[in-house]
């Protein structure tokens, strides 16, 4: 079991704003070559995220990834992600 916090600024110049944002996480591996996570997570100025995702290793460079998160509030925002992730 692997845990994160984080914390960091943004600027955004054509909105002329900056926010702090922030993170907390969990990983936990199932076995060699997948884990699961959760993260709660946001921006200064909106509602939080709540968010799980699995990552599969398939070889040493290649991986896989898969996530969804689910924005609080009364309109719930929803986020799915899909991805690759090839190191060389």
């Amino acid at each position: 079991l692997t845990g994160h916090a984080n914390l960091g600024w943004v600027r955004s110049q054509s909105a002329d704003r900056t926010a702090m944002t922030w993170n907390l996480a969990a990983e936990y591996a199932l076995g060699n070559s997948v884990d699961v996570m959760a993260e709660y997570y946001g921006e200064q100025h909106d509602k939080p995220w709540f968010g799980t995702g699995v990552r599969f290793a398939a070889t040493e460079k290649l991986s896989f990834d898969a996530s969804y998160s689910m924005q609080s509030g009364q309109a719930k925002a929803k986020l799915l992600t899909i991805g690759v992730k090839l190191a060389f």
